[in-house]
């Protein structure tokens, strides 16, 4: 499936109305946003999706949705990367 056209629309959506919307909402939407099954072929899309919501969140409001667990799983486990959260370094890079 492709998201490419969505996670547009939510990166949109985030950067006109976010800051009118309830943080309870805002954070559900970010939540559902790094649930999905994203392929290497939108995962930069994905990624600036993130960083938008970063953005316009703040670090404080994003990290109490999406915590970083970088030293709570081991590193050698394939889904490392999903389980503590690393892929939010590049998005954390870029927007900060």
């Amino acid at each position: 499936m492709q998201y490419e056209f969505v996670l547009k629309i939510v990166e949109t959506f985030v950067e006109k109305v976010g800051k009118a919307l309830d943080g309870t909402k805002l954070s559900e939407l970010l939540k559902l946003v790094s649930e999905l099954k994203i392929q290497k072929t939108n995962y930069t899309t994905w990624n600036e999706s993130l960083g938008c919501f970063l953005q316009v969140m703040g670090p404080e409001a994003f990290f109490k949705v999406l915590p970083l667990h970088l030293m709570d799983h081991d590193m050698n486990s394939l889904r490392y990367a999903q389980d503590s959260r690393s892929y939010l370094i590049l998005v954390i890079g870029k927007y900060l």
